[in-house]
């Protein structure tokens, strides 16, 4: 990718559309993993002289916005991650597509030490549910043990959810045995 953007220049002559594809595939491989977010930081300062480079790693970054790793304290990206995970959770209950939800974590960069809440929000989407779909949760959760939540955060998904059993019972009476 530095090639490329030491070259966009050139590239741009003869292929008008470059710039904009190669911010596809720079904001593309952030998403994917291979780039880390920290290069992108550093970038923009390295190309201010060539204009063209500049606009592909502003371009790349406008297509990241919101996706970028979180901040705040550890509660306020749990509740972000949460927020992001329900609706991947509601897709997965109409497509029944594990491989989408990984995709989707992958996509949505969820921490290492906040994949728990995809055990949470399942569970927790499950209980407001049919049984039908507490078994489909049952199954992504099955799927996604250990890729790409690891061992450890599954447990804590279980724990955070124990903790909580009274508060969700006020909704669902159901809940503890379920």
């Amino acid at each position: 990718l530095e090639a490329l953007l030491e070259g966009i220049e050139d590239l741009t002559l003869d292929i008008p559309a470059a710039a904009s594809l190669l911010s596809h595939f720079v904001a593309d491989a952030y998403l994917d993993g291979v780039l880390p977010f920290s290069i992108l930081g550093e970038w923009p300062g390295a190309y201010q002289d060539k204009p063209v480079a500049a606009e592909v790693l502003r371009q790349a970054l406008e297509r990241l916005d919101g996706r970028t790793p979180l901040g705040g304290s550890q509660v306020e990206q749990k509740q972000k991650v949460r927020a992001q995970l329900r609706p991947v959770v509601e897709e997965y209950l109409q497509s029944k597509d594990v491989g989408e939800v990984r995709r989707r974590m992958a996509e949505l960069r969820v921490p290492e030490d906040t994949q728990c809440e995809l055990v949470r929000v399942g569970i927790e989407i499950g209980l407001e549910r049919k049984d039908h779909e507490r078994e489909l949760v049952s199954q992504l959760l099955s799927a996604a043990y250990a890729n790409p939540i690891r061992p450890e955060e599954v447990s804590k998904g279980f724990e955070a959810l124990l903790a909580r059993v009274h508060d969700l019972a006020i909704d669902n009476p159901q809940a503890p045995s379920h």
